[in-house]
């Protein structure tokens, strides 16, 4: 079934809802562009109902934002400043024929902790994408923010043959970019952490096995580092600090049938030592690290999501969550200000057979893992596929809204949340 977004919707035997993404611009198609998440409708009027109560050392009172009129949009990847005020969120526009789709990508930008957000320009000629296929895993559209004001984004650039990487720099909250030529870098990559203003890692691919990249200045050069024989797709990467980073994805490219994937290091690259992971772990698709030998991963099987964690270092890794019977929800995003307070956010589903229903949204975590409440419940359906959160324990989650009238995403929009201090 083909959507107006461009969606192209198919329901597995097992129950598994996966979408094809056509997310490029003025006539380009992006490469992989995927999403296996959108598969719900939407209550505008209550897309977050708070759990009540501090939870996980986070408020529990998450409430909906008012973003620009940006509709037949989705916004999916958000980063925010060490002190929470300052943010920036990436999103692509639906591209269809239907949609009257000009523009493959925007960039929002908040100075107040995601109360109020205002629409950034591009440069000319960039776009982002969506997600791998099978994978909710970013084909671009990654961004890390180190400072107030500084930010790096990933995308692309051109069209067709001639497209490549793109990296985007700004030190102006994304009033002004310059942008640097990644063609040479890689297929692509997916991940991306700057733990200083200076330096930054990039995490992805090059064919079937992983590649990770650094930057020392900023951004405008950038190195390839040795990584372990055979190690997998690479689609999520965590540098609390520029000696140490961790890095997940897949031990292969299937990302369907492919098992979790672990590399770290505390040498800034040099040197790079395999994870040890659980058994019959589905890919993990984000990673957090704060600023101690703890790490958080989320990966997904079967519209399920699973939680690994690591406490010295990413040598060796332990489930943390694991799907409880009929609950449906992804988790494709996690952000842990501290060794023991993360939030993760994701995607509720409902299954035709009904045995889903509304399911977490948002889950948060103050005890290291030993408990993860829901933070939100959802009158209708939608998906977040970022959260942000700062030490201050503010946390920023973005991802879009819609509703099915006659085609997927024909009515649809931006989503914004934010946790309120009580």
């Amino acid at each position: 079934m083909l959507g107006a977004y461009g969606a192209v919707v198919r329901v597995l035997a097992a129950g598994v809802v996966t979408g094809l993404l056509v997310a490029g611009g003025s006539g380009c198609v992006a490469h992989r562009a995927v999403s296996g998440l959108a598969a719900g409708r939407v209550d505008r009027r209550g897309v977050a109902r708070s759990a009540g109560g501090v939870v996980g050392g986070l408020p529990g009172s998450w409430t909906r934002q008012r973003s620009p009129r940006l509709r037949r949009f989705r916004l999916q990847a958000v980063s925010c400043s060490p002190d929470g005020r300052h943010c920036l969120a990436v999103g692509v526009f639906c591209v269809s024929a239907v949609c009257r789709g000009k523009r493959a990508g925007a960039v929002l930008a908040t100075a107040d902790g995601g109360s109020v957000w205002v629409r950034r320009p591009l440069p000319r000629g960039i776009r982002f994408s969506g997600y791998f296929e099978d994978s909710p895993a970013r084909l671009s559209g990654a961004l890390s923010c180190a400072g107030s004001l500084r930010c790096v984004v990933l995308g692309w650039q051109g069209c067709g043959k001639r497209s490549h990487m793109a990296i985007l720099l700004t030190t102006t909250g994304g009033k002004t970019w310059a942008v640097i030529n990644g063609r040479s870098l890689g297929s692509g990559m997916y991940g991306l952490s700057c733990p200083s203003a200076s330096t930054c890692f990039a995490a992805g691919s090059q064919g079937a096995s992983g590649a990770v990249i650094t930057t020392t200045d900023g951004g405008r050069q950038w190195a390839r580092l040795r990584l372990p024989r055979g190690t997998g797709v690479l689609n999520a990467i965590w540098c609390p600090s520029a000696a140490r980073c961790t890095a997940v994805g897949a031990d292969g490219a299937d990302h369907v049938n492919a098992s979790a994937f672990a590399v770290s290091t505390s040498s800034g690259g040099r040197a790079w030592t395999r994870g040890i992971l659980p058994q019959h772990v589905p890919a993990l698709i984000a990673v957090s690290c704060p600023p101690s030998p703890t790490c958080y991963a989320t990966g997904n099987s079967q519209l399920r999501g699973y939680i690994l964690v690591t406490t010295d270092g990413g040598r060796k890794w332990r489930a943390n969550l694991r799907p409880e019977g009929n609950k449906f929800n992804e988790l494709v995003s996690i952000s842990c200000p501290s060794a023991t307070t993360c939030a993760a956010a994701g995607t509720a589903h409902e299954i035709a057979t009904g045995a889903g229903g509304p399911a977490r949204l948002i889950v948060a975590t103050s005890n290291g893992g030993s408990a993860w409440p829901a933070q939100t419940h959802p009158a209708g359906f939608s998906e977040l596929l970022s959260v942000s959160c700062s030490r201050t324990l503010r946390c920023v989650a973005v991802g879009n809204w819609w509703t099915d009238r006659g085609g997927y995403f024909t009515d649809s929009g931006a989503l914004i949340l934010i946790n309120l201090h009580h």
